[in-house]
């Protein structure tokens, strides 16, 4: 298949991703397929204003955690996730396979779905950019850097075992492409990137999580991009008065404007609970933040050498 044709097919990816959400009928397919999602339903003019008269959400888990695109590891992270046993999960850097050829390293999001099975019957997967291969230009001449043995796509993936009502894939650096050049990916020239947000209803109360796989730097530090995403984040999320948990690998430290931009509306779990570090060498690029509303029971990072990322565990008390 060309690239123009997958780029063209792209334009209606979310509204067909949601459609296949299990015990969806052709009616709502419909109504999902329209450029502007609507809200269910059963979510009444209060909810819609924030005005939310009592929550139930109980002890909710929710795992962030960047998977890497670089290892052979889906076995490993399937049954990581299985034995968690998490609500709702939320992962970055994953590949989803768009030809049969495509080698076993870069099926993640179809082996990771096959371990799970049936605990987490809903999905949403936000691709970022397309391709075959990965090549860089050296001294004028083109080197393959890397081959997926067929056309795929990384993003972001979220799972949950509760209803996925709506989906948004929010680009804020440049577009969904097939693109395979990466020569000059490490000095600023990234590939798409996108706030990936999924609403969630949770026992009749509805929220968004928001994924998010930040601009690539590579000492971790404020630049003018990394600013604006945050103020994008920000922007997008405050569209919709609903409880929020805001999640991923942001790429930047904490001390950084990037970060203060966001800890100004929402609260830094990581703050909370004095997480020491989400990297092996100890820094701390990946976050959890939540709606002031929301209390918190724990957050932990999980010591493991299955990714280049810990995961992050987020546990939400009673309310």
């Amino acid at each position: 298949m060309s690239a123009d044709k997958y780029r063209s097919e792209r334009s209606a990816s979310i509204p067909r991703m949601l459609a296949a959400i299990p015990g969806q009928r052709k009616s709502e397919r419909r109504r999902a397929s329209e450029a502007e999602f609507p809200l269910p339903a059963h979510i009444t003019e209060a909810a819609r204003q924030g005005c939310f008269l009592c929550y139930n959400i109980n002890n909710m888990k929710i795992i962030s955690f960047n998977i890497g695109i670089k290892i052979d590891n889906s076995i490993l992270i399937g049954e990581y996730l299985k034995a968690q046993a998490a609500d709702i999960i939320c992962l970055q850097e994953v590949i989803r396979p768009l030809d049969s050829t495509v080698y076993h390293m870069y099926r993640s999001a179809e082996t990771i779905k096959q371990i799970l099975g049936s605990d987490y019957p809903y999905y949403f997967f936000a691709p970022e950019w397309v391709a075959n291969k990965h090549k860089k230009r050296v001294n004028s001449e083109e080197q393959e850097t890397r081959d997926f043995g067929g056309m795929v796509e990384q993003g972001k993936l979220i799972l949950s075992k509760y209803p996925i009502t709506h989906g948004y894939n929010y680009f804020y650096n440049k577009v969904y492409e097939f693109d395979c050049d990466r020569t000059n990916f490490y000095e600023g020239d990234d590939h798409g990137r996108a706030l990936q947000v999924a609403e969630v209803d949770v026992k009749g109360t509805t929220i968004q999580i928001a994924n998010v796989h930040g601009l690539y730097s590579s000492n971790k530090l404020d630049s003018e991009r990394s600013i604006e995403q945050s103020r994008f984040i920000i922007e997008k999320l405050n569209r919709q008065n609903l409880l929020t948990v805001l999640l991923g690998d942001f790429n930047v430290l904490p001390e950084t404007e990037s970060i203060a931009v966001i800890n100004q509306v929402y609260t830094n779990v990581n703050k909370e609970f004095n997480i020491k570090n989400t990297l092996p060498d100890g820094k701390i690029i990946d976050y959890m933040f939540i709606s002031k509303r929301l209390k918190v029971k724990s957050l932990i990072t999980e010591i493991t050498e299955i990714s280049d990322h810990y995961p992050l565990i987020l546990e939400i008390e009673d309310l």
